[in-house]
């Protein structure tokens, strides 16, 4: 228990931060950053205290706040791609996707086997509605993930929006060996085989995908239109 070993150790820097990082990823920010704080004070790693306090000051609505804390982790460690990478994941969330994507080209740049700047950098490229970058972009991030479900859907659904729907069902199969409950890839394989006008493979996908999780009004429309 991190409470505990902060009392019994006050001054131990690593429980602090230990302590904050816990505390963010419940979403109890306020308490997070207190903790953060104080590991700061201590001389915890700054770069990573400057990280996790600014994913707790963007939670909490402070945009301006999360990326000066994280602009000031990069000029004590500009070679950190985690850094990058949360500023990438910043602009992407504001949908300043140009420059997101130069924040993760640096991401990729010092660490190529980074799956989470690749996965944001294919998003980006997505919502400039470059879908042939951002394919390339997915199957970098399924290649280095540990679990690629979700890059893998993604690049379906991306293959699927270039109008290359063979390529789109197998990925979304690569993404179900996976995971075989994995909804979206449901959902996308069926808007794939509804593009292909195979419907009662479609209409099986789309129902399978509405049954693990809520469908979104695409799939729906298309699940009607293929059980006429």
């Amino acid at each position: 228990d991190l409470d505990k070993a902060v009392a019994l150790d006050p001054d131990n820097a690593g429980f602090h931060l230990n302590r904050g990082v816990a505390r963010y990823k419940r979403g109890d920010y306020w308490l997070a950053l207190d903790a953060l704080e104080t590991a700061l004070k201590l001389k915890a790693p700054a770069p990573r205290v400057l990280q996790y306090r600014a994913e707790a000051h963007y939670a909490l609505g402070n945009i301006t706040k999360a990326v000066d804390d994280i602009r000031e982790g990069i000029k004590l460690a500009p070679k950190d791609a985690e850094l990058y990478t949360a500023l990438g994941l910043f602009g992407l969330r504001s949908r300043l996707y140009p420059q997101a994507l130069k924040d993760l080209d640096s991401a990729v740049r010092f660490d190529a086997a980074n799956d989470k700047a690749h996965l944001y950098r294919g998003l980006a490229y997505a919502g400039l509605g470059d879908y042939s970058r951002a394919s390339r972009s997915f199957r970098l991030a399924a290649r280095h993930a540990e679990k690629p479900v979700d890059a893998l859907t993604l690049l379906c659904q991306s293959e699927r929006l270039r109008d290359r729907q063979r390529n789109a069902i197998g990925e979304c199969n690569r993404a179900l060996q996976v995971d075989p409950e994995h909804a979206p890839a449901f959902i996308q394989r069926g808007l794939a085989y509804f593009a292909l006008r195979d419907y009662p493979k479609a209409v099986r996908d789309l129902d399978d995908g509405g049954r693990l999780a809520p469908p979104e009004p695409e799939a729906l429309l298309a699940r009607s239109i293929a059980h006429v």
